[in-house]
């Protein structure tokens, strides 16, 4: 018996005699010392003076959180530590947190850091609607107004921090994309969530521009982005130049998180383990994206995860219409932030059959036009039908294919 996790701490046993073709296993061994890991990477930088160099006494600074960081207490704890070394107060520095990030978990980000201490670092959530909340950055190369949330536009010194996702992971902006548009105003945000042509590496590279403008714009040179390993695990911290660190980072993501597989299988068992902050729809449309490339055309792709958030507006619409050619004309007007992973679903779904084992209920997850799956045992007996099965781990971060000798 062979035993897998997924989700916050749940486990999918496969029976010895149920043949599978394991990808998805991460290379390198986890960090061992989270804390010490960070402030080596922002000691000691890529291309980039050290973080205690770039600040002053007096600075007001802002930690802006991109949604879904593993370990994000462990981190932040380190580089606050080394703000208040550099002499910054605490009542100088600003944690800011996403919408969708506060919506998926409710744990404080300064949970490894002493009460007393808590008590005075201000820790907030962008409100994309709210204009007093907003500032204006300038005017971008296409003459539209930039607003992203006031504590970044008005800090001394704004930090992004960040995962990096490998390449062609769906919906990823790189780098620049942890500041915008997760912190910008919700008329640009929703002008970005329509999904006409969101997949087109034409589009992704234009809205990696205006991400990459919007930072230029701010003065952000210095980044932290981390690199994860299996479930909340981070295999490297980088900090430094955001071009460098974009590119070092990316290329150990790839070494680590691209995989080949011979051929394509008829059922493919993907896994999402993780924190609360790992269980997301966006998440999940990433384990689809990658499954998708390895299943065979009306073959079967079941999800392991521990979702429980309820489906947002564009998901929902799946469900209600009338087939899916009418769900995707109907989604690709959708401005709703989880529209292009309602998009994903419905491409998904067009070429195969989808099953959700999660926290959801079951009438939750029908409506979307998904199986539901009340535990792992039903997934040994639906691998039982199939000839060949694929066991997809960490499928959120995974980007898989198939090699020379299958199907693009």
């Amino acid at each position: 018996m062979s035993t897998y996790e997924f989700g916050i701490d749940s486990e999918l046993s496969l029976p010895d005699e149920l043949q599978v073709v394991e990808l998805g296993a991460p290379a390198g061994d986890a960090i061992d010392d989270i804390q010490a890991a960070t402030l080596e990477a922002v000691r000691s930088p890529l291309e980039f003076p050290p973080l205690k160099d770039i600040v002053v006494p007096g600075d007001h600074v802002t930690l802006a959180l991109a949604n879904e960081l593993p370990r994000s207490a462990t981190v932040i704890a380190a580089i606050i530590q080394e703000l208040l070394d550099a002499g910054i107060e605490p009542d100088h520095i600003d944690v800011l947190r996403s919408e969708g990030d506060a919506r998926l978990t409710k744990a404080n980000p300064l949970g490894e850091l002493p009460q007393g201490l808590r008590d005075q670092i201000t820790v907030s959530v962008h409100d994309a609607s709210e204009r007093d909340c907003l500032g204006l950055l300038g005017i971008s190369n296409s003459d539209q107004p930039i607003y992203l949330a006031r504590k970044i536009v008005d800090a001394d010194v704004v930090l992004p921090i960040g995962v990096v996702k490998s390449t062609g992971s769906l919906g990823d902006l790189g780098v620049y994309g942890t500041l915008f548009p997760a912190f910008a105003d919700v008329e640009t945000q929703q002008k970005l969530n329509a999904t006409k042509s969101v997949l087109s590496q034409a589009e992704i590279d234009r809205r990696q521009e205006m991400a990459k403008e919007a930072s230029w714009l701010l003065g952000v040179r210095m980044v932290v982005q981390l690199v994860p390993g299996a479930g909340d695990q981070l295999l490297h911290v980088l900090a430094g130049d955001a071009d460098v660190v974009d590119r070092v980072a990316r290329e150990k993501c790839d070494e680590i998180w691209q995989c080949v597989t011979p051929e394509r299988a008829s059922l493919v068992l993907a896994t999402m383990p993780g924190s609360r902050q790992q269980q997301t729809w966006n998440n999940f449309a990433r384990v689809l994206d990658s499954a998708l490339r390895v299943v065979q055309d009306d073959g079967a792709i079941a999800v392991c995860c521990d979702l429980k958030v309820k489906p947002g507006p564009a998901l929902k619409r799946v469900g209600q219409m009338e087939s899916l050619d009418s769900a995707e004309q109907a989604i690709q007007k959708d401005r709703s932030d989880d529209a292009l992973t309602a998009k994903q679903l419905v491409r998904t779904l067009q070429r195969a059959r989808v099953y959700l084992l999660s926290q959801l209920d079951e009438d939750v997850v029908e409506s979307l036009g998904v199986a539901y799956v009340s535990c792992p045992e039903e997934l040994v007996r639906l691998a039982s039908h199939h000839d060949s099965c694929i066991l997809l781990r960490n499928a959120h971060q995974t980007i898989a294919r198939v090699g020379e000798n299958g199907e693009a």
